[in-house]
């Protein structure tokens, strides 16, 4: 297994063999460097021209989750809610009772009609089944 964080110096090589491609291969660079026709100065269009291709990716939005900004978004609105209710009742322990007590609201109002039908299927079933004996 390789090391990913084994130290060594640059161009230090463990075999001759691949001494001999390292010396190759910047041989081979240089000479295409040395190759390369050499331009002195950029013309006025160039640089435009760049300059307007470097803004246009600079103003993509890269990167940017739109659920991830929902969940952000979703923390602030939360955060905001408990400070209102912590300024308003006078503490964030009196906040978050009245945020116990709606939601405590809430679990029976959706509870109620969840157990209605449960008791409902239930003796519906019991009933079938009595008429099936």
């Amino acid at each position: 297994m390789r090391n990913w964080f084994r130290t060594q110096a640059a161009g230090v090589v463990d075999s001759p063999d691949t001494a001999e491609a390292y010396r190759e291969g910047r041989v081979d660079e240089r000479r295409r460097v040395d190759a390369a026709p050499v331009q002195a100065h950029a013309s006025r269009a160039e640089v435009d021209s760049a300059y307007e291709r470097g803004r246009a990716r600079g103003r993509r939005h890269r990167g940017a989750s739109p659920l991830l900004t929902l969940v952000v978004l979703l923390a602030v609105l939360v955060a905001g809610a408990m400070i209102y209710l912590a300024v308003q009742n006078g503490s964030f322990s009196s906040g978050g009772a009245v945020v116990d007590h709606k939601l405590d609201q809430v679990a029976r109002t959706v509870d109620a009609p969840i157990k209605n039908a449960a008791i409902t299927t239930g003796s519906a079933l019991q009933k079938a089944g009595e008429r099936l004996k």
